[in-house]
């Protein structure tokens, strides 16, 4: 009976399983879901015949709008039996904002019976905040007051999700409120808008020499999605040319007297911009010195101002204006004066200064301001060799950062000074302070505080004994607070071997009396005992074993805990240069053991740094396993990772060209750090001196990063700059000589080059001066006052169907007249196409706004054009013969061309189409490879 039942269960099986292979003869395999991209995306899809008969049919998609397949409509599907075949279906989303929530079909089907199979793929689209902000405004120029200026914003929302936000327009040169408009809208995912605003011209700004508009894009957060800076210059036929566009900076000084200029990020949208100048002259019988640092920072529409002062010495006295920043006991920086009185004779000085804490010069003043701080100083035998030394200093402090006034007495003072060379040197330290505070969350109060110190200094008979002990209370308000610091050092010199023993010990616990300040702890104490022995002549061995203590206060988990490690390591370096001393090599080898004490077990540490130099080729590299630091051990248990090894190789090369006109060097290096990321650092930077006081700067800096938690950053920045050293003590030196230039345009008719009868005033051309925009007045000409002697490239567009040809005009005399002709020109219009196929040509730059056009006449002269997006030129050439061709010197990678150039004869007035440049891509050598075969 069993039996009977299992064969009727074994043949019902049997059957189904036909049946189920008759009506499906085809499994195939894809995902329920795809999480979509921009650009080009892939979905595999599996089948298997599992039939015994050969299928043939075809795959189509169902695509919601917005998707785009790349594949052709029908994608033939043929099987033998028991085979499998793969497919991959290419889709491109064109808005992934309007294909949240949506899915779409694969249907599968048979060519014979009709037989359609269809599965559903959900797609998923992440959230991505993405809006573009472009100017499309036409050039527009600033001429009579009341013209209306129009601005064209396009806003294109890129992300997938909906956004309100707003453009605030302002300008910097803008009389009264810089901000003067404020611009809502609301954009869909995948949408754009054009966004329009007029303003009128007014009367001051036809005194300027350009007027500047900035636009910001923010998010409802506040957030900032774009910047644009857009410039309405102002033309007028009569300008100073050398006060408006070329000042004179042909500053007198000697070798270290310099001026440089710097532009930082220009391959991103906000550039940075950078002035830098220092001077030392003789001036009415003294000395005069200047230092300048002048930036712009990308995004910021104002200039920061620092490290700039004046300093005038004459005789005793020396006053001092701008940033100040002095080297007392206790830290600032600011803006304000000082004077010095200095008696070389009998060995003393005095000084004193006032400096509110703004570190920009020109920075807001008013009840933010951090505070002020004055000081006196008082100098005593600083440069005699017999008279023990003193320095007292008294300093109030107003800090407003931390609501805290105090007032500063130190003294610095001579005990014992060597009578002979290596005697005994003992100086003391004594100073006291005093705090107030005058915060809100209680009354005010003074806090006094103290601080003592203990120098020595012994040499003789090959010993060197060094002490330097120091003491504050926690509130003392100098450099070191709250600081305990041990310093004791011997070294003993045997013939060629050093020897030494050293301990220090520090322990820093500074208070605050204003409480939003935390006052952390951390201290270290070490033994060490160096050694030291030369290899050769020409190397060097030393090893200092080492034993220390350090501790210190960490936020670990939300919660304040103290750290404590110990360390006990060897350190070895040796370095050695070959004889001819083309051959260097630094070595570095540390190893031994680091605790965390209740943290972190005894763990086996070692690293190692080498760098190899053979003359102008260096290598470096860098090896650790383990934490050798507390801040180490801390972010292990923070991130919960143990410290891997971390590996470090890089290069660095410097060449020069041109007899060291052009000196350049450059460095690329990769880090690894195993479980914690790696790292691509690569810069390349190199100066050109185009004349014997000038030189020109340029800096390329690669950085790619991808942290421990996958994340990938890189940075880009390009940098470029000019410097000019400045002679000195060329107080006599004459006036930079300039002279007038007169530019009279004419319209040409009869072709003559001359004007007379027949011709016309060339009234409102506009033309340009070293790129910079002017216009003739009603008798067709246009003035420019002050040129500074020298070459000036001069540009006649077209206008009119006239233009006139470019010239370089040589300004050395009082005033140079120009007559410029302007001829009527013929159009020459062509057009560019490329054969591209995404399947089998090589990958290649395929937009078409990247090609050189080149016009060249009988006489060998060359006009150059650029292509549109569509692939478009147009020349406006005068009358002649041309030969007329794509520059191939231009072509992007993998792109050519078969065809030769095309010749032209261009007549007045007419306009002439050129047959179409096709360009094509190499191809690929693709490998054919069936289903089924092997290998």
């Amino acid at each position: 009976m069993r039996w009977c039942i299992s064969a009727l269960l074994l043949t019902c099986l049997a059957l189904n399983r036909g049946y189920s292979q008759e009506n499906n003869p085809i499994q195939w395999r894809i995902v329920p879901s795809m999480s979509l991209q921009a650009g080009v995306n892939s979905l595999e899809v599996e089948f298997q015949n599992s039939s015994a008969a050969l299928f043939e049919g075809y795959v189509t998609l169902e695509l919601p709008p917005d998707l785009v397949g790349l594949s052709t409509s029908q994608l033939a599907v043929r099987i033998e039996p028991g085979k499998k075949r793969f497919l991959s279906l290419k889709l491109r989303p064109q808005s992934l904002g309007g294909l949240k929530d949506k899915s779409f079909k694969v249907l599968l089907h048979e060519r014979i019976s009709g037989k359609v199979w269809a599965k559903t793929i959900n797609l998923e689209v992440a959230d991505k905040r993405s809006i573009q902000l472009q100017d499309n405004s036409g050039t527009q120029y600033l001429r009579n007051v009341g013209d209306s200026i129009e601005m064209l914003f396009r806003v294109i929302n890129a992300g997938t999700t909906d956004e309100t936000v707003k453009l605030l327009l302002s300008s910097p040169d803008r009389v009264g409120k810089v901000i003067f408009q404020q611009i809502e809208l609301s954009l869909r995912s995948g949408r754009d808008t054009v966004v329009r605003h007029t303003f009128l011209v007014e009367r001051y700004m036809m005194t300027l020499p350009q007027y500047t508009v900035r636009v910001a894009g923010i998010y409802n957060n506040n957030d900032v999605f774009g910047n644009l800076s857009v410039l309405y210059a102002n033309v007028s036929s009569n300008r100073n040319f050398q006060q408006m566009f070329a000042p004179d900076r042909s500053f007198s000084g000697y070798s270290p007297n310099y001026i440089e200029w710097r532009m930082s990020n220009i391959l991103d949208e906000e550039q940075s911009y950078n002035l830098f100048s220092e001077g030392y002259y003789r001036l009415l019988g003294g000395r005069v010195r200047y230092g300048t640092a002048i930036n712009r920072w990308g995004g910021d529409s104002r200039l920061s101002v620092n490290n700039t002062f004046l300093e005038y010495e004459k005789g005793r006295h020396g006053v001092i204006l701008g940033n100040i920043q002095e080297s007392l006991d206790a830290p600032f920086y600011g803006r304000g004066g000082t004077y010095t009185y200095r008696d070389t004779a009998l060995d003393q000085g005095i000084s004193f200064g006032l400096v509110e804490r703004t570190p920009n010069l020109f920075g807001g003043y008013g009840s933010s301001n951090p505070g002020l701080t004055a000081f006196a100083r008082v100098q005593l035998g600083q440069d005699g060799p017999v008279r023990k030394r003193y320095e007292g200093q008294i300093l109030y402090d107003n800090n407003r950062t931390d609501s805290v006034s105090s007032v500063l007495w130190t003294n610095r003072f001579d005990i014992l000074r060597p009578s002979v060379p290596g005697g005994v040197h003992l100086e003391g330290f004594m100073g006291a302070g005093v705090q107030q505070y005058h915060g809100l969350y209680y009354n005010e109060q003074s806090m006094p505080s103290l601080a003592v110190g203990l120098k020595m200094k012994k040499q003789g008979h090959g010993w060197d004994f060094s002490s330097d002990n120091y003491y504050s209370t926690g509130y003392f308000p100098g450099n070191r607070r709250g600081t305990v610091q041990l310093v004791q050092r011997v070294n003993r010199r045997l013939k060629q071997v050093g020897v030494g023993m050293g301990y220090s010990y520090t322990d820093y616990r500074p208070q605050h009396l204003n409480p939003y300040f935390y006052s952390f702890s951390s201290g270290m104490s070490k033994w060490d005992m160096p050694f030291s022995i030369p290899l050769s002549s020409r190397g060097q061995l030393s090893i200092v074993p080492s034993y220390s203590n350090e501790y210190a206060d960490y936020i670990l988990q939300d919660e304040f805990v103290k750290l404590s490690a110990r360390y006990a390591l060897i350190l070895t370096t040796a370095n050695l240069r070959s004889k001819d001393l083309k051959h260097s090599l630094f070595l570095t080898i540390e190893g031994g053991s680091t605790s965390l004490k209740q943290r972190w077990s005894n763990t086996f540490v070692a690293r190692t740094d080498f760098s190899y130099n053979y003359e102008r080729l260096g290598v470096f590299g860098n090896y650790q396993s383990g934490p050798f630091q507390i801040y180490d051990m801390m972010s292990s248990l923070i991130m919960g990772r143990e410290i891997g090894k971390r590996y470090l190789l890089g290069a660095r090369y410097q060449g020069d060209l041109l007899q060291r006109r052009i000196i350049w060097n450059g460095s690329v290096s990769g880090q690894v750090n195993q479980g914690w990321g790696r790292a691509l650092n690569s810069n390349i930077q190199g100066q050109y001196r185009v004349a014997k006081l000038t030189q020109l700067q340029a800096v390329f800096q690669y950085i790619y990063n991808v942290g421990v938690t996958g994340y990938r950053y890189d940075y880009t920045n390009l940098q470029v700059g000019v410097k000019q050293q400045l002679k000195g003590q060329d107080l006599d030196r004459p006036s930079v000589k300039s002279g007038d230039m007169q530019v009279f345009c004419y319209y040409d008719n009869n072709g003559n080059s001359i004007f007379d009868a027949g011709d016309e005033k060339a009234v409102n051309y506009e033309f340009t001066v070293r790129n910079i925009l002017f216009v003739t007045d009603k008798k067709g000409q246009a003035t420019f006052k002050k040129m500074s002697y020298g070459n000036y490239m001069l540009f006649f567009p077209l206008k009119h169907q006239y233009q006139g040809g470019s010239k370089v005009v040589d300004i050395s005399r009082s005033m140079t007249r120009l007559e410029i002709p302007l001829n009527k020109v013929g159009i020459v219009q062509g057009r560019l196409s490329l054969d591209y196929d995404p399947m089998l040509s090589l990958l290649t730059n395929t937009r078409l706004d990247v090609y050189t056009i080149v016009a060249r006449n009988e006489q060998g002269k060359m006009f150059t054009v650029r292509s549109d997006e569509q692939g478009r030129f147009e020349f406006n050439l005068p009358e002649g013969e041309y030969v007329i061709y794509p520059d191939i010197n231009v072509f992007p990678e993998h792109v050519y061309i078969d065809q030769s150039a095309q010749a032209v004869r261009v007549e007045v007035g007419k306009e002439m189409q050129l047959k179409t440049f096709k360009l094509f891509v190499k191809s690929k050598k693709v490998e054919v490879k069936r289903f089924g075969q092997k290998g």
